[in-house]
């Protein structure tokens, strides 16, 4: 698998590098590290020399430094990483790219791949996935086919025939990641029947309570195992949970 990570400073590579020593050591995986912002700033140190110093190769070095921190130099730095990230985006160089980070630069990096990103399925092949994972390795995990309305999961879905290749898929990603505790993975089947992930939340998510109506309790699992008390295992019932809002009045 080509794996792209997207590196703009000091601050993102320090989180990267656990994942990254991972990668590293994978045979199945073509790793390339794009450095770009202050990584290529003598005035910041040229920080990229770090990354080599700690044993990677980085594949693609891309000038997007604009000295300033003023709105202006923030436009320039946004509107330079944009056009620069184009032909990245453009070759297709990745299977999967990570971009880490809050930072402007980041936002203008992830932001160029837009009008080339690939649709990956479609709305009927959406999963939202729970895992529960410690040191030992995985405890358990469950699959729920969801639907969206404005961005969050509305309706979700169990069934006991969920494609077992989720299931599989899941169990490669997290011996590779090591999450700890509940992680929640958002993936679509494409049109080829492969899982791909696009987003990770490394805590409990929104569809946690939709999950726990399911049988997949996971809060009362970890404190369960936090407290080293016998947990049974969980029933899980095929069912459909819906979310909806309640109106409310408020006295002026």
């Amino acid at each position: 698998m080509r794996i792209g990570i997207l590196t703009s400073s000091r601050a993102d590579y320090s989180q990267y590098l656990p994942l990254l020593r991972l990668l590293k050591e994978d045979e199945k995986t073509d790793l390339s590290i794009i450095a770009f912002g202050t990584h290529l700033s003598k005035k910041h140190g040229y920080t990229i020399d770090q990354i080599t110093t700690d044993g990677f190769e980085v594949r693609y070095k891309i000038d997007t430094y604009v000295d300033g921190d003023g709105p202006d130099a923030i436009c320039e730095s946004m509107s330079k990483t944009i056009s620069q990230f184009t032909p990245v985006w453009e070759a297709k160089l990745f299977d999967i790219a990570f971009a880490f980070g809050d930072r402007y630069e980041m936002f203008a990096a992830v932001l160029s791949s837009v009008p080339f990103n690939q649709m990956i399925g479609n709305t009927n092949s959406e999963f939202t996935c729970g895992v529960i994972s410690f040191e030992d390795g995985i405890h358990d995990m469950i699959a729920l086919r969801r639907s969206l309305k404005e961005g969050n999961t509305f309706k979700a879905t169990y069934k006991k025939n969920t494609p077992e290749i989720i299931y599989s898929y899941l169990k490669d990603v997290c011996i590779k990641l090591k999450p700890y505790g509940a992680c929640n993975f958002q993936l679509r089947i494409d049109n080829s029947g492969q899982p791909k992930i696009f987003e990770i939340n490394a805590r409990h998510s929104g569809t946690t309570y939709m999950r726990a109506l399911l049988g997949f309790n996971e809060i009362e699992y970890i404190i369960e195992h936090t407290l080293k008390l016998e947990h049974k295992p969980f029933h899980l019932k095929e069912a459909t949970v819906v979310r909806y809002f309640d109106e409310f009045v408020t006295e002026q």
